[in-house]
């Protein structure tokens, strides 16, 4: 599936959210002024998808939680719970909180978790991560709270350029 040269402005809840879906690519897509997570990967079971050449500018956190599982309050361009996935070229511009945050945790949350008891996404190896831009947020790009980002090989975020970060650029 692709989904392509769409713009999505204004969201009162998250922007794109890929949802126990693989091998889903989009690319050239923007959003603008989203509250909650912008481009997003749900459940942590999703992989193969590809997030390319994509633009999210300035993000906000929700008003109302959709549960309190969930980090919207504290919201990220590029949300990902599963880093067997591959982003090249996004740029994340004035999120509240964080450009691109891994919040990957041991164990595949919500609905997809019964599907994927054996799965532990912060244990995965990173596809692949090049040629991303974090600016004008307050986290440029992190790997944490949560459980963390533990993967079994060497992680490498390829050329990523973070500038004009409030708090931290990695």
């Amino acid at each position: 599936s692709t989904l392509s040269k769409n713009t999505i402005r204004d969201t009162k809840q998250r922007g794109i959210v890929v949802h126990g879906s693989n091998d889903v690519h989009l690319y050239e897509n923007i959003l603008y002024n989203t509250r909650g997570h912008g481009f997003m990967l749900e459940d942590g079971a999703e992989t193969g998808n590809t997030f390319e050449r994509n633009l999210g500018a300035v993000g906000h956190g929700v008003e109302i939680r959709i549960s309190d599982d969930e980090s919207d309050t504290n919201p990220a361009t590029f949300w990902m719970t599963n880093p067997d996935n591959t982003w090249i070229g996004n740029v994340a511009a004035g999120s509240m909180f964080s450009g691109f945050w891994f919040e990957v945790t041991s164990r595949v949350r919500g609905p997809s978790r019964m599907m994927h008891e054996d799965m532990v996404p912060n244990a995965l190896d990173l596809l692949l991560f090049t040629d991303n831009v974090s600016h004008s947020n307050s986290q440029g790009l992190q790997t944490y709270p949560q459980t963390g980002y533990r993967p079994v090989n060497l992680a490498v975020f390829q050329n990523h350029k973070s500038y004009r970060n409030r708090g931290s650029g990695v």
